[in-house]
């Protein structure tokens, strides 16, 4: 098995089950099934922007980044827009392979984009397993598990801004507010949306050593690291 990740660092290495069968460069691929799929919105009115891809080729899961206040194109957040935009191009290629899904899947989001002529910038994680080459690929943080194993750190952005948001309401709490009036009101909400910027300019940054962290969202070359030969 080998994982293929995209700007994500600090990665154990899981020892991994080889399932496939590979001879003379016939790919084949036995024993792997799906059991079962579910998805559910977190907001109904909303809609998730969450989705699956169950295909002979590829299995993916998608993660739609919310936008706060974004426009919606054809009835869709933009976080719906990228996943269905990114699903719909991997399905449609049963040829892709695992070491091109991240530049593939950027190109066709940047291309849908530059088509609707879209204001908001529309992006996603993801992981995705391709059965044929035994490989896994994964964008950001997505969760994936194998046999109870795996390594699914988060980013560093999102600690950072966890950990600001824990100081202010620890500061509010000694102050003498109640937790019923900081769950009406969190001041905390609005320090953290104001480092967006802040955190963009880590997104598919590989300079960035203790901030860059992997996102789909049209923009940036992908360069790859890849952790080999993990088997038992």
């Amino acid at each position: 098995m080998q994982i293929d990740r995209w700007y994500t660092r600090r990665m154990e290495k899981p020892r991994l089950v080889d399932m496939s069968k590979s001879r003379e460069g016939m790919e084949r691929h036995e024993h792997w099934s799906v059991t079962e799929v579910f998805s559910e919105a977190r907001d109904e009115e909303r809609g998730s922007e969450d989705a699956y891809l169950v295909t002979d080729h590829c299995i993916a899961v998608f993660d739609g980044v919310s936008t706060p206040g974004g426009k919606k194109q054809e009835g869709m957040t933009p976080g719906q827009f990228a996943v269905e935009t990114v699903k719909r191009a991997i399905a449609g290629n049963p040829g892709l392979r695992a070491e091109d899904t991240a530049p593939f899947v950027t190109e066709s989001l940047r291309a849908a984009v530059r088509e609707k002529g879209m204001e908001d910038t529309p992006s996603l994680v993801f992981v995705a397993f391709f059965p044929k080459q035994n490989r896994i690929v994964r964008v950001g943080d997505c969760m994936f598990l194998i046999d109870g194993v795996g390594h699914n750190p988060g980013i560093m952005p999102d600690r950072a801004k966890a950990e600001i948001r824990r100081r202010i309401l620890d500061k509010e709490l000694n102050l003498g507010a109640s937790e019923d009036a900081l769950i009406r009101h969190d001041p905390s909400r609005e320090r953290v949306r104001s480092l967006r910027n802040w955190q963009h300019t880590h997104a598919n940054n590989p300079d960035s050593r203790d901030f860059g962290y992997g996102v789909v969202n049209g923009e940036g070359d992908h360069r790859i690291d890849r952790d080999q030969d993990r088997q038992r």
